[in-house]
């Protein structure tokens, strides 16, 4: 999600390199370390039960949406800014 994210952004590194910086690290994080962990939760936790599973997905498909408002939010705010920025240039 976060290499979608930032491969799709139109806010340069340059411009903000911590943010680059903070999603990148949460791709590293997502592959190496917490990808496979939540796997094993899962299984820990739901096993074959499929109607724990069911509301495992359900769990995470609203998680899923509530990130990408939270991420729009956050691009809609960086374009107004930049927008502004712009427009108080000319």
């Amino acid at each position: 999600m976060f290499r979608r994210f930032l491969d799709g952004m139109r806010v340069s590194e340059s411009h903000a390199p911590t943010f680059h910086r903070h999603l990148k690290r949460h791709i590293e994080l997502d592959g190496d370390h917490q990808g496979p962990l939540t796997l094993r939760l899962l299984e820990t936790l739901c096993g074959d039960d499929r109607d724990k599973l069911l509301e495992a997905e359900t769990a995470a498909e609203e998680a899923i949406c509530a990130r990408i408002r939270f991420w729009d939010g956050i691009l809609d705010a960086i374009n107004a800014r930049r927008d502004k920025g712009s427009s108080e240039r000319s």
